[in-house]
């Protein structure tokens, strides 16, 4: 299947969700109680747009357990680079509404422990389909040594993804149901 459409079909569902808090806190606990994020200090973690996950909850709680926090800033070139903030009040909208740090913020990490890649449509097989800007795969290109741990609910996974040479794989995925580590 064509990653357009399935970008909108599992945008559709996704959208359409009842009981999205329920689901979002389901997620974040199973996501705060992993050994990983508990052993982290260094997360990279994108701020949730629209009808995504409550990365926002994560962000709060990160920040009181003293983790350092990075989020996304897009940068002219089709780039980002992740900025460490202190708090939410550290971020504004950028041109497409998308809250990311303030351009007065520059403290990029030296290490990333783990980061929260996002996507629309994931497979069990660690496969996803982003938004189709290619921003996270152009990033993690070279850094293969980051745990990817991506947030999803179940109405968001299909059998397979169709993935192509420079895309780049979850190496945790969770559900509202489930955390499942790739092998």
């Amino acid at each position: 299947m064509d990653k357009k459409i399935i970008r909108k079909n599992i945008s559709e569902k996704r959208d359409n969700l009842i009981e999205r808090e329920t689901l979002d806190n389901k997620i974040i606990k199973k996501f705060i109680n992993l050994k990983e994020y508990k052993e982290a200090e260094n997360i990279c973690i994108y701020v949730n747009y629209k009808s995504e996950i409550n990365t926002k909850e994560i962000i709060k709680i990160s920040l009181e357990k003293g983790k350092s926090v990075f989020v996304p800033r897009i940068k002219k070139n089709r780039k980002m680079d992740f900025i460490k903030i202190n708090s939410l009040e550290d971020l504004e909208e950028n041109k497409m509404g998308i809250l990311e740090p303030k351009d007065n913020f520059n403290k990029k990490p030296d290490k990333i422990d783990l980061m929260i890649l996002p996507g629309l449509a994931f497979d069990l097989n660690g496969g996803r389909i982003g938004y189709g800007g290619g921003y996270y795969d152009r990033y993690l290109m070279d850094r293969n040594e980051v745990l990817k741990i991506s947030l999803c609910y179940e109405v968001q996974i299909i059998d397979k993804i169709p993935m192509e040479e420079h895309d780049i794989e979850y190496d945790y995925l969770i559900t509202e149901n489930r955390a499942l580590k790739r092998k």
